[in-house]
């Protein structure tokens, strides 16, 4: 069963459908983020992406599953204006910040930082886009803009006070120039009445030339820790902060369609009689969710274990080819 069928299958489904979830995606490039997708049905999702080719790309794309969708060429920012979008050989890098060339001294990452073209881009705040009702508030946001993550949130104080959930890039180390650091942005969303709940996608870096820990290459220098780089916070809104017993609800729900369904549970107990108010039964929604996912993430750790078995035998053999 799918994950959008499992949470449809739900006895909070109807709930879903006639209370609706929102989400923002800004940094769009690739794909609409795929976090919502269990709850694709009942979302509206927005994404924002600066660069016109990939933004008409998205916006031809298949709206499906989501209930609504919508792609919007802009970037968002901490200005409300004309902004420069910084692009490196590798897309996928490209910043509204100066790239730090020094990264490409210590790791070799040229084509992620030195710069291969500049456009002006048209670039907006998520409050300035709310005081003009261009943007609907959202329960979810995800945020990968490779250095403006601070900017965007200084720029967000009334647009987050009913976010419910966000994923944001942090980097570890200074990749664009004056860009703050994950303790920095972490700061901001604890500041915001935010709890970090996880720190996902993490990449270390070692030398561009070197493969991944805890592989041994051919290279000089066959072999050394790689240092933390960058990741993506996960934060919940403070639970103990909501008043409103929807709001409860949708945290709840959330909180488990991002896979912490134990947290979840924690929130539920909460607000329990208050959401009891509301005709939902969602102790037992959590209960079926977590056999569910219980059963599909031992298959996954399995699967990616058995792809890393064939390198990691290179590697103690005798080495994987230096890059």
């Amino acid at each position: 069963m799918s994950a959008q069928d499992q949470f449809r299958s739900l006895s909070a489904a109807r709930f879903c459908e006639s209370t609706g979830f929102a989400a923002v995606d800004i940094g769009a490039r690739g794909g609409l983020d795929a976090a919502m997708l269990p709850l694709a049905w009942a979302t509206e999702m927005i994404g924002f992406e600066p660069e016109p080719a990939e933004a008409a790309a998205l916006q031809g794309g298949d709206p499906k599953p989501w209930k609504v969708r919508r792609v919007i060429a802009a970037a968002v920012g901490g200005i409300d204006g004309t902004a420069t979008l910084h692009i490196p050989p590798s897309p996928a890098s490209a910043s509204l910040l100066p790239h730090n060339e020094e990264m490409i001294e210590w790791f070799g990452v040229s084509e992620q930082h030195s710069i291969d073209r500049s456009i002006a881009v048209d670039t907006r705040t998520l409050d300035g886009l709310l005081a003009e009702g261009t943007l609907p508030t959202a329960d979810y946001v995800k945020i990968d803009v490779e250095g403006a993550e601070g900017a965007i949130l200084e720029h967000a104080t009334r647009y987050l006070e009913t976010t419910l959930a966000l994923r944001v890039e942090v980097s570890f180390l200074e990749q664009r120039t004056g860009q703050p650091l994950g303790w920095d942005v972490a700061k901001l969303l604890t500041d915001s009445g935010f709890l970090i709940l996880d720190l996902i996608a993490v990449q270390r870096w070692r030398a561009k030339r070197l493969a991944g820990h805890p592989y041994r290459t051919k290279a000089g220098l066959p072999y050394s820790k790689p240092v933390l780089a960058q990741g993506d916070l996960i934060a919940i809104r403070d639970f103990r902060q909501v008043t409103d017993a929807t709001q409860a609800a949708k945290l709840v729900i959330l909180t488990a369609a991002l896979g912490y369904v134990d947290f979840a549970a924690t929130i539920l107990r909460r607000h329990q009689a208050a959401i009891a108010g509301l005709g939902l039964d969602l102790a037992s929604d959590l209960k079926s969710l977590s056999g569910s996912l219980g059963g599909a993430a031992p298959a996954e750790a399995i699967r990616a274990n058995l792809r890393d078995l064939v390198p990691l035998g290179r590697s103690l053999l005798g080495g994987l080819p230096a890059r």
